[in-house]
């Protein structure tokens, strides 16, 4: 604590807001890092948030990726840790549609909206079938052509480099770029950079 004559400057440390947790029994009001409560949290709240109805949200899919978040991960060493946190802070003006992205793309997630409600689903999570597509199931044009198309980015525009940059909490929240490279891919095509600002992830791991 610094002091003038007229003025008192404080600093802390603020864990963050208190938001629904789900315990186990019953939901609970408590600070979390958990990405599923959060995101949960930013989809109800009538102030800051999308200000949905509780009876939207889909509780299991939000238990199941609180798990999901929650699981020890080896990080190296036999060091273990939670496989995804969120620590962001929302300090700009921005549509909410680009918050809840920057929450889905810090810990590898999709919203999906099933049987009338919304609820996160992990990517590379083993989820049961629920629909097959074939041909058959996909509209024609009227000439007789298929109405799916399929576009992806010339080749040479493929990134063989990604740059993460996130602030690192062993440096006091200084921000870090996490870059990893895929060698054959560089000395064939030479380097193609991409570069992603991780708002939320403050651990080189996640």
């Amino acid at each position: 604590v610094g002091a003038s004559a007229s003025t008192v400057s404080i600093s802390a440390i603020v864990e963050g807001r208190l938001v629904k947790v789900w315990n186990g029994s019953a939901f609970v009001t408590q600070y979390s890092r958990n990405p599923s409560w959060i995101l949960r949290d930013l989809l109800t709240d009538s102030q800051y948030g999308a200000g949905l109805a509780e009876n939207l949200m889909d509780d299991d899919a939000f238990k199941t990726f609180a798990t999901r978040c929650d699981a020890q991960i080896d990080i190296g060493g036999g060091t273990l840790d939670a496989r995804y946190t969120l620590d962001i802070i929302f300090d700009q003006k921005r549509p909410l549609l680009e918050w809840i992205k920057e929450i889905l793309d810090s810990v590898r997630a999709l919203l999906i909206f099933k049987d009338g409600k919304l609820g996160p689903l992990g990517m590379n999570s083993t989820e049961t079938v629920v629909q097959t597509f074939t041909t058959d199931e996909i509209l024609q044009e009227s000439s007789g052509e298929s109405s799916m198309r399929i576009s992806k980015p010339p080749e040479d525009q493929w990134p063989n480099q990604v740059t993460v940059v996130y602030n690192d909490s062993a440096r006091d929240y200084v921000p870090v770029e996490a870059i990893r490279d895929d060698l054959l891919e560089q000395d064939r095509r030479g380097l193609v950079n991409h570069t992603v600002r991780a708002l939320g992830i403050v651990r080189e791991h996640q």
